[in-house]
């Protein structure tokens, strides 16, 4: 499934939006998915921004977070 994220990173903060295409590439349990975005991009000041889809649905917020059982792994 393609995937946009919408928002601005803390260094680019002169700028109304970015908008990156994403692929989702697996499903967790409960609500939570991963995807890769096509270009790298800097994450930093994108905690809570949305995730939509083609169809222009928000189909989740951007999180962070760190597995125990994967420690430096980073997760989005």
């Amino acid at each position: 499934m393609k995937v946009f994220l919408i928002g601005v990173t803390y260094s680019e903060n002169d700028r109304a939006q970015n908008v990156d295409l994403g692929q989702v590439t697996k499903r967790e349990l409960g609500d939570r998915f991963r995807y890769d975005i096509d270009l790298p991009v800097d994450l930093q000041g994108f905690s809570g921004a949305p995730i939509i889809d083609v169809r222009g649905q928000v189909v989740g917020v951007m999180t962070v977070w760190v597995d125990r059982k994967n420690a430096g792994e980073f997760v989005s």
